[in-house]
């Protein structure tokens, strides 16, 4: 979500060079935003799957901070359970794949 507010604030600017590099977002703003959207609320469901056993509270805040900084948690979940092979609450990450089929 971080992202689209950058973005956005990115194409305000006047000068020349920004308004042809983000000429495509403002043609198609609504593909952007949904595209933005379903990144934040599939890393938030990764993170909500993975922190099952974290109290509510800390459930609910992890699960927010991968919503609005979901490139930063990717990149976080990424280095922590792909290339360190960390297990998510004992799970493998292909556990939590099969439960979305």
């Amino acid at each position: 979500m971080i992202e689209l507010f950058t973005l956005l604030s990115l194409t305000k600017n006047d000068d020349k060079k920004q308004q042809e590099a983000f000429q495509n977002y403002r043609r198609y703003p609504w593909n952007w935003v949904f595209m933005i959207l379903i990144i934040s609320f599939g890393t938030a469901y990764l993170a909500y799957s993975c922190n099952e056993k974290e109290i509510p509270s800390t459930r609910f805040l992890i699960t927010l901070f991968s919503f609005f900084f979901s490139g930063i948690y990717l990149i976080y979940y990424f280095l922590i359970y792909i290339v360190f092979d960390k297990k998510c609450n004992g799970k493998d990450v292909s556990e939590l794949l099969k439960k979305l089929k």
